[in-house]
């Protein structure tokens, strides 16, 4: 019953990191855009 409980928190801390990696990969291209945008607004 143990290794039950174990392996489904294993398996939600791997679905969390897999979102928060996709988050901050999403987060990161929208700083580079904005980034960019206001770089070509300011020239």
């Amino acid at each position: 019953m143990a290794l039950v409980v174990s392996v489904e928190s294993y398996k939600l801390s791997c679905v969390r990191l897999f979102l928060f990696i996709v988050y901050s990969e999403y987060v990161i291209d929208v700083l580079k855009y904005h980034v960019f945008f206001y770089t070509v607004m300011l020239i």
